[in-house]
């Protein structure tokens, strides 16, 4: 080692050291997740260890071999700081016996609750066949874990939701809470675990909707058909969905689940005991000030800052909890879902080599960011109040979409505003919202009384929520996993937010019952169904938000491509993406697989077509050439003046277009049914499938029919 000058010697001397100080600041990092008190206070006790000064003073001071062996001594007296920290150096009497439960769901939101019930509903099934099995009676099992509180609910907000009962909370300002409308695959999973018929009650169903195109003074209003829409529309506000889910697990399984309110939890080690339970950190809550107040329209009341909270670690220290499974649905917190992507990082090449692709929140830049303002409205009593109101104005600059609040006429309309409108300052006047409406929105205008317009004047927009998503693999370890919005966040345009939350409780308990509730084995199998699901259904649903020429070619060009198709081959072509997004009998991943061969198909025929018209076309022009004993180059440029002087009196002069023509040449012809019967098919489809059956609201994904419902064949829903 003489040979090395002094200056490589300090290099590697360095070197070393930058490697111990990173594996110590690692392990540290590994063994305790990044949260801050307990962070610092392992830190803290590695740094303090005897052995680790001198060991780090033998390698900046010493030779080369010596310094390797020093950082040696130093990794073990960091390793045994390390492992002496949750026994002597900050362990309380509350830490050396950690609490352990079954089950904890983080997050008490609608799926993060329907995850409750449907544990709950499963531990019962697994007490009944057990109790058959054995022979055992009701009172001789009632000491089993599923009346011991096994599954624990921990929320942030500080109190329960309002009882979906109370009258006076739910009519008492219609824009207070954000509306949710759960379609096919919500209801599906609220049906299959047997918590529908509670919903069902308190919801308003929409049956149809009416839209006002720009500078339109009469709306087009659609009731939709079976053969539009297979599931009607129910809708209910968010926060009233948690009260149904609470009333119910107070009901039926309040033996089995607990909630605890204000409470954040955070996870400290996703394979604790070598990956038999999974650590956690519990922190009570605070209320927040309303500068704390995250105003996104995701589950949260955006407009009610009391229900928010912040963590206070000096008047609350955290508690440690050990638990058997976790199931995260706090939503767009991702407190889980950003834990997870530290922990799988790799810390080194062997690491990286050993281990599965470490998590990633794939984040999307909002290129089309949109603010918005809620606005209670109540309609007149000549308006339906079962449809969806909508109407935008030119170059979609504002747009407003109302929905039921109650069956009584109330309505909350979501006022859409691009983010640099005036419209979206702080302190707008009422004068200024009065004039914009007045001028652009005149039909909501007049529902608007002139306290409501100043309410909504001053108050200050919100945010939705930027597109994002968790992959590919929803789980750490095999004990935690996340869902709901947690997992995958999308705007709420299209109603595929809550609905696929509640659809991931719902493979959740297939996948628990298809491994016999072994949740090591049911994590991993749930991470490899939903992941996929979940990354397709965000990238589906950006692509219908771009912006300007792109969304164009990403939302509104597919959408006429498949009103024609399918309106010209419905057995070979499906519906437009976002009717097929609706379908809870496909997944997201077969949606995006069917539409992909839609694509290919739509494109090979339309440039097959244009190729054969281009060969016709020629044919045509050279025989018409040589009958006419003219140039082919003449005879071109004269027919197509002779086309383009057609169309142009065809706008110009009333009944000179090829529809009225031929109409009245189906009226003429009365002697031969070869001729007339086709004919008059052929018109007859073109009549019905002229301005696109299937069109869909920018907010709202409804398809409809553009026919008189009175004149439809078919049975409304």
């Amino acid at each position: 080692m003489a040979i090395l000058s002094k200056s490589t010697k300090a290099m590697f001397q360095r070197l070393i050291l930058l490697l111990l100080c990173h594996s110590v600041n690692g392990f540290a990092s590994y063994r305790l997740g990044r949260t801050k008190g307990l962070q610092q206070r392992k830190s803290a006790a590695i740094r303090n260890h005897p052995l680790v000064p001198l060991a780090l003073r033998n390698i900046r001071h010493g030779s080369l071999l010596q310094a390797a062996a020093a950082a040696a001594a130093a990794a073990a007296a960091a390793a045994a700081a390390a492992a002496s920290f949750t026994m002597d150096d900050t362990a309380t009497k509350d830490e050396y016996n950690i609490p352990f439960v079954e089950n904890v769901i983080v997050g008490g939101g609608p799926a993060g609750l329907l995850t409750a019930i449907m544990l709950a509903q499963q531990m019962q099934q697994l007490e009944g066949s057990y109790d058959e099995k054995h022979g055992t009676t009701a009172s001789s099992s009632s000491s089993s874990s599923t009346t011991s509180h096994a599954i624990h609910v921990y929320d942030r907000q500080p109190y329960a939701a309002p009882s979906p009962d109370d009258f006076e909370t739910w009519s008492a300002d219609a824009a207070k809470y954000y509306l949710i409308g759960l379609g096919g695959r919500g209801q599906l999973a609220l049906k299959r675990l047997k918590v529908w018929n509670h919903v069902k009650q308190h919801c308003v169903a929409v049956v149809g909707r009416k839209d006002w195109q720009p500078g339109a003074s009469n709306g087009v209003e659609r009731v939709f058909t079976t053969r539009d829409k297979k599931t009607t529309a129910q809708v209910l506000p968010r926060e009233k969905l948690v009260g149904i889910l609470q009333q119910v697990i107070q009901t039926q399984y309040s033996n089995q689940v607990v909630i605890h309110y204000g409470c954040q939890v955070e996870p400290i080690e996703f394979e604790y005991k070598n990956g038999a339970s999974v650590l956690l950190q519990v922190t009570k809550c605070v209320p927040a000030s309303d500068s704390d107040v995250d105003r996104t329209m995701t589950p949260s009341s955006a407009n009610t800052p009391d229900i928010f909270c912040s963590i206070d670690d000096d008047t609350n220290p955290p508690s440690l909890l050990e638990a058997g499974f976790v199931v995260a649905a706090d939503g767009t917190q991702r407190t889980f879902a950003n834990a997870m992507e530290q922990a799988s990082r790799a810390r080194n090449l062997l690491h990286r080599l050993t281990h599965p692709k470490p998590i990633r929140v794939t984040r999307y830049v909002d290129d089309n960011q949109r603010v918005y303002k809620t606005i209670p409205l109540k309609l007149p009593s000549d308006w339906r109040c079962d449809l969806n109101y909508s109407a935008r104005t030119k170059g979609s600059n504002m747009n407003l979409d109302a929905l039921p609040a109650n069956a009584r006429g109330n309505y909350c309309g979501v006022l859409l505003l691009l983010a640099d409108d005036p419209l979206a300052k702080a302190n707008t006047t009422l004068q200024q919202l009065r004039e914009r409406m007045d001028n652009e929105l005149p039909q909501f205008s007049k529902l608007m009384s002139d306290d409501v317009t100043a309410a909504v004047a001053i108050k200050p927009v919100s945010f939705l929520p930027a597109f994002r998503y968790v992959g590919p693999r929803l789980h750490q370890g095999k004990r935690c996993l996340i869902l709901g919005d947690c997992a995958h966040t999308v705007k709420p345009y299209f109603g595929l937010g809550a609905n696929s939350a509640l659809e991931d409780v719902l493979v959740l308990r297939d996948v628990l019952r298809q491994c016999g509730g072994d949740v090591t084995v049911a994590v991993p199998e749930f991470s490899k169904r939903r992941a996929p699901e979940a990354k397709t259904m965000v990238r589906l649903s950006r692509e219908l938000d771009r912006p300007g020429k792109l969304g164009f070619v990403t939302f509104i060009l597919p959408i006429i491509l498949d009103s024609i198709f399918h309106g010209l081959a419905p057995k070979l072509f499906t519906p437009n993406i976002i009717a097929m997004m609706q379908r809870e009998e496909y997944t997201f991943t077969q949606v995006a697989r069917r539409k992909r061969i839609d694509r290919i198909l739509q494109v090979a025929i339309i440039f097959g077509g244009l190729g054969a018209t281009g060969w016709l076309v020629n044919v045509g022009v050279r025989a018409l050439a040589a009958a006419l004993n003219s140039s082919v180059k003449t005879t071109a440029t004269v027919t197509f003046a002779a086309v383009a002087s057609i169309i142009v009196l065809q706008k110009l002069v009333p009944g000179l277009g090829p529809r009225a023509l031929l109409s009245s040449m189906a009226g003429k012809i009365t002697n031969s049914r070869t001729q007339l019967t086709p004919l008059r098919n052929w018109l007859a489809r073109w009549n019905r499938n002229e301005g696109g059956r299937n069109g869909e609201s920018f907010l709202t994904p409804l398809g409809f029919q553009n026919k008189d419902a009175n004149n439809s064949t078919d049975k409304p829903i």
